[in-house]
């Protein structure tokens, strides 16, 4: 009989690479959408940028709106990448859930 496959975390991770617009204070960068599960986001952004542990509002495609509060920063070469756990889905809920989906075989 079959054992059920048990996920490490809550939900499990998606890798993209999808643009996005990063939102903070006075601030907009651009960025790029890494990984996402339903309780977070990865995001690249450049290095020069100034987000680093603020609350933003995270806009991608499809008129989906999150407000993320990073958790951990990584350098990466002349990029950071910013882990974000997600406070609230303001916009695009269903595409969000879907962009989030992993089928499970």
């Amino acid at each position: 009989m079959a054992e059920a496959f048990q996920y490490k975390r809550q939900y499990p991770r998606r890798r993209m690479r999808l643009p996005c617009w990063v939102n903070w204070e006075q601030h907009r960068v651009q960025g790029t959408i890494a990984d996402v599960s339903y309780c977070g986001v990865a995001v690249v952004i450049a290095k020069a940028s100034e987000w680093t542990g603020k609350e933003a509002r995270l806009e991608i495609p499809e008129g989906i709106s999150l407000k993320v509060r990073s958790v951990y920063l990584q350098e990466e070469g002349e990029s950071r990448r910013v882990g974000c756990k997600i406070e609230l889905i303001g916009g695009g809920k269903k595409q969000w859930a879907r962009l989030c989906d992993i089928p499970r075989w």
